[in-house]
């Protein structure tokens, strides 16, 4: 792991909210242990960069219409993955899901 960057938007997060837990969005999100002095772990997780290749390269996102934001499809597919958190069945569940009906096609992206 390296950071490049992102340990200056550390220090102003520490500043505006102390937490000993960061999160950094991105293609290449940060997940970040840390305390009022420290980092004591961090991680880099390609979250951002597989939803692209599997949503515009895949086949979970071809023939897609244009996705739109959903609250509700965002807050079943989290909990869906964390009662189940093995990804690689649940990618295809997702494809099987929407060809089903039980998910709405634009809808898939925020699942």
């Amino acid at each position: 792991n390296v950071m490049r960057g992102e340990e200056t938007q550390l220090l102003g997060a520490r500043t505006l909210s102390p937490s000993s837990v960061y999160v950094m969005p991105g293609t290449h999100c940060k997940w970040v242990q840390a305390d009022a002095e420290h980092i004591h772990d961090f991680r880099t997780v390609m979250t951002g960069e597989l939803h692209h290749l599997l949503l515009n390269h895949s086949l979970l996102g071809a023939g897609l219409p244009e996705q739109v934001p959903s609250p509700e499809a965002f807050a079943a597919g989290l909990a869906r993955g964390i009662s189940s958190p093995d990804v690689l069945p649940q990618l295809f569940e997702v494809r099987a899901s929407h060809v089903l009906g039980n998910l709405p096609r634009e809808q898939v992206s925020e699942f």
